[in-house]
């Protein structure tokens, strides 16, 4: 039987690389990076999967680079083209690595084997395997799947990443993009990071794939003191200093980076528990009994509850922030992470 493989074409381009700053920008901007427990640096000054390598480009310090940074955001597609012309003039001339394409090459036919062994749902839609390596990012990130690519995969690969972090990319772009009535729909992104580092580790792809550093694993790790103050400094450099993102006073009045959020009566509710608790879990009786009160145990709806906050997120999203702030904890509640 003849079995065909998903295309795999390599890119690199200034084009590109200069796309990839705005992205990791993005990132910073939304505390994505910061809320994550990565630490961003202006050069790869360690081996280790939890660092966010951001050039410290003369552009990057500029209000106006920012401003169109968070339009980009909003409205996809809107960076202007002197931003990506400016960063394509400011970005060192570098090569990428050709060796990780041959050996990619040699396992690549078995990986495919295993994928469609262990997620069939999501080897049966993947006719391209777009890597774009970078010098720039994380070791190995995903690329949201367009409506008009339903087939294509699309990864960034930087520099210095390891054969395992193809597979790796592959899974967390792939489960990202699983149909709202797939089996996987719905996974926060440390659930789809999770999963993939289980095949990776626990399965047979660990034969193929020996030497992979769980990425779950690697963000937990205490960085050392001078790693950390070197990463403070730097995203400081740029306007994003460590910060609590969110407020409230004494009315419940909640504002996010100063900015008072327009909130609906129990959005303000949930929303002041959750700041009142930030980094704890609050479960959905915690927020029925401040939306409901003494009536909590006849009015208490988790259906309502998620809305609410499914709402808050969106207005968190709005503002630029990464909405997993809000993260949902299965089974147990939900958790600022602020």
């Amino acid at each position: 039987m003849n079995v065909t493989y998903p295309e795999t074409i390599w890119e690199y381009s200034p084009e590109s690389e200069a796309q990839r700053v705005v992205f990791v920008a993005q990132m910073i901007q939304s505390y994505f990076y910061q809320i994550k427990g990565f630490l961003v640096l202006p050069d790869i000054a360690t081996d280790s999967v939890n660092t966010i390598y951001f050039p410290n480009l003369p552009i990057v310090h500029h209000p106006y680079f920012w401003k169109k940074v968070f339009e980009e955001g909003q409205v996809e597609g809107n960076i202007s083209r002197d931003i990506i012309e400016q960063i394509k003039t400011e970005l060192p001339k570098v090569s990428p690595p050709t060796l990780i394409q041959s050996q990619w090459d040699k396992v690549a036919p078995e990986f495919w084997n295993h994928l469609q062994t262990y997620l069939p749902e999501v080897s049966a839609k993947i006719n391209k395997l777009v890597i774009r390596q970078t010098a720039y990012g994380s070791r190995a990130s995903g690329v949201r799947k367009k409506k008009s690519q339903p087939g294509e995969v699309t990864i960034y690969l930087r520099f210095d990443a390891k054969l395992s972090h193809i597979p790796a990319a592959i899974f967390i772009a792939t489960l990202d993009n699983i149909h709202k009535n797939g089996l996987l729909y719905g996974f926060n992104w440390e659930e789809r990071q999770a999963i993939g580092d289980f095949l990776l580790c626990h399965t047979s792809l660990a034969g193929l794939f020996p030497k992979h550093e769980s990425t779950i694993l690697a963000v937990r790790k205490e960085p050392t003191l001078e790693l950390r103050n070197q990463s403070r400094a730097f995203l400081t450099s740029l306007g994003f200093p460590p910060k609590r993102l969110f407020t409230v006073d004494d009315t419940r009045q909640v504002a996010i980076n100063e900015e008072r959020l327009p909130l609906r009566p129990k959005e303000k509710e949930v929303m002041s528990l959750l700041i009142e608790k930030r980094n704890q879990i609050v479960s959905a009786n915690d927020i029925a009994e401040r939306l409901w009160a003494e009536d909590a145990q006849t009015k208490y709806s988790l259906y309502a509850i998620s809305k609410v906050v499914e709402r808050l997120r969106k207005q968190v999203q709005a503002h630029g922030i990464f909405p997993g702030i809000i993260e949902t904890r299965r089974g147990q509640g939900f958790i600022l992470n602020d």
